[in-house]
């Protein structure tokens, strides 16, 4: 039997790529020739009871990222450096410990499994074990989130490149990486998405006026300012509709979103907070928009078209891999308020005819609930 250590990067179960690492888990446990480890951050969000009650050995650590934000000026600079080297020597620390304890298990941990590029700590802790290590990247990094690494890039790939496998959730992601990763470590698995079982209306007619809404991290990246300011300029043309933002809404910049609309009396726009019953509530929206500057996959995207919703995003990142243009969606020119403002009027004024989307889009929406991406892994997991 095959002992697996999967390393998680924060202990939020309803986080994107946590979410998405626990689909594949969800299928691996039915193998019977794998056991399955985790490592995750001691932060108490969750993930401890969820995966314990699926009858996982986890180990809770002091686990930090080795990113920061891209700095403005010399000051944060410094400041994000000094932070970020103490978060990754602390980090190491805490990996050394669990180490010990895991070479005290009746039989050594055959591989360890990274999920994200945020955390280190998978790589420290095969190179500790002297185990195999598989890294799952699932995001950009500046273009994406704005993050950088805090001990450089160069750094960064030499360590990833350390790794037996390098999983990637995106041609756009490949295509990137492949500049500093030797193309025969790359393998590209999407995701896996458990889609909620919701009841669909069979014929669903968009209502008026349109309701939109925005599902994700509320920062500059995912763009929702760019929204807030596009249905401003669609309702003084006559084009009716709202926008709903669901998201933590204790950030500063959704603080700052919050100022923006309340200062410019922008009408028809709401932030809903983080939602436990997003599947429930994306049933009572039109249209889903993805807004980002750039998505490494898509997770919201695939289920929003799962829920009947007629996603709308830029064609940057991987979203042009995910949504065929006025086949299963639409796609608008990134940064371009009038491309956008064209598109969701189009919907407007087209509104009873785009249910031939909505199915087209359900039915893609499905194939990402089909376990694939959990056999390539197993596969490759059985062949390392």
């Amino acid at each position: 039997m095959k002992k697996i250590l999967f390393v998680f990067h924060d202990s939020k179960p309803k986080s994107g790529a946590t979410a998405s690492m626990l689909d594949i888990i969800n299928n691996l446990l039915k193998k019977s020739d794998l056991q399955i480890f985790a490592l995750i951050p001691n932060t108490k969000d969750g993930l401890y009871e969820l995966l314990t009650n699926k009858n996982i050995c986890v180990f809770e650590a002091t686990l930090y990222g080795g990113r920061h934000p891209v700095p403005k000026g010399i000051k944060e600079f410094v400041k994000y450096k000094i932070r970020g080297v103490l978060k990754i020597t602390t980090t190491y620390l805490s990996v050394l410990k669990i180490s010990k304890k895991i070479n005290q298990l009746d039989k050594k941990i055959d591989l360890v499994y990274s999920n994200t590029s945020d955390t280190y700590a998978g790589y420290f802790l095969s190179s500790l074990l002297k185990v195999k290590h598989v890294w799952h990247v699932r995001e950009f990094g500046i273009e994406d989130q704005n993050c950088v690494h805090t001990l450089g890039d160069n750094q960064y790939y030499n360590w990833l490149s350390a790794s037996e496998k390098i999983i990637v959730i995106s041609k756009a992601l490949k295509y990137k990486l492949s500049k500093y990763i030797s193309n025969d470590k790359l393998m590209l698995v999407y995701d896996d998405v458990q889609l909620a079982d919701c009841i669909l209306k069979n014929n669903k007619s968009l209502g008026k006026p349109l309701k939109i809404l925005s599902v994700g991290t509320i920062s500059e990246g995912k763009g929702q300012k760019f929204v807030i300011d596009a249905i401003e300029n669609l309702n003084k043309k006559g084009i009716e509709c709202s926008l709903s933002i669901v998201g933590n809404i204790n950030s500063e910049y959704a603080k700052n979103l919050f100022d923006y609309v309340e200062k410019n009396s922008i009408n028809n726009i709401s932030f809903l907070g983080f939602r436990e019953d997003i599947e429930k509530v994306r049933l009572d929206y039109d249209i889903g928009i993805i807004s980002s500057k750039a998505e490494a996959f898509g997770r919201v995207t695939i289920e929003g078209m799962a829920t009947g919703l007629i996603m709308v995003a830029s064609n940057t990142g991987a979203n042009p891999e995910l949504i065929s243009d006025r086949v299963t969606g639409f796609l608008y020119k990134h940064n371009d308020l009038n491309s956008l403002l064209s598109v969701i009027s189009y919907i407007y004024e087209n509104r009873k005819d785009m249910q031939t989307i909505r199915e087209n889009a359900i039915k893609f929406a499905n194939k990402f609930d089909s376990g694939i991406a959990s056999k390539k892994i197993y596969n490759l997991m059985k062949n390392l």
